[in-house]
């Protein structure tokens, strides 16, 4: 049974809180991100991703920290948008992959790339950094970047599941009235499973 766990929208790179507090309230609806944390934001995406990419400001949680694949360091999610598609530069060096279309059997992220282009919705991306040493997430020199393309959601929130046996920390992506799924590493790769109707 999953169920909601610790979640912190980072606003500004030096005020983070440590992964083992305890279930801090998600932040207001209503809450805005400021110029300045805007800012720095899109200064970690685009020395992580490139110029190409920018922070979705109105996004509810356009930041998620988590150990997203469980070696014991906090990584970063953030939702971005781009005015063109995507593609990798050799000096951002990310994986760009698509584990939703995966999921049914179309595996070629630069094909699928082109599949959001009716579907405004799903052209935002989600930037994941893992992190590295005691800078984690914020290190010049993070350990893996990730660029998920095509994930249906209209919000995210970071949540504990059983997969396999196992407890492991993913994103939860909901779309109202629709369907729920969950984007997990499980070891080797980011995995799309849905896991209910809302």
């Amino acid at each position: 049974m999953r169920f909601s766990i610790a979640l912190t929208i980072i606003l500004g790179v030096s005020s983070v809180l440590p992964a083992q507090e305890a279930h801090p309230k998600p932040p207001s609806q209503s809450a805005k991100v400021s110029t300045e944390q805007v800012q720095q934001m899109n200064d970690l995406i685009h020395r992580q991703f490139g110029d190409g990419f920018m922070l979705v400001e109105d996004a509810q949680l356009p930041v998620l920290i988590a150990d997203f694949d469980g070696d014991g360091v906090e990584d970063a999610a953030l939702v971005a948008s781009s005015k063109k598609l995507p593609h990798v530069e050799a000096a951002t060096a990310y994986h760009m992959i698509d584990p939703y279309d995966d999921f049914f059997g179309y595996s070629n992220p630069q094909v699928t790339v082109r599949f959001n282009a009716s579907e405004p919705n799903r052209a935002r991306y989600l930037l994941i950094v893992h992190g590295s040493g005691a800078d984690a997430w914020r290190s010049s020199t993070p350990k893996s970047k990730y660029v998920i393309i095509n994930l249906p959601f209209e919000t995210l929130e970071v949540s504990d599941f059983v997969w396999k046996k196992k407890q492991i920390i993913g994103i939860e992506a909901v779309e109202s009235s629709t369907l729920s799924s969950m984007l997990f590493w499980d070891g080797k790769k980011y995995r799309w499973e849905p896991i209910g109707m809302d």
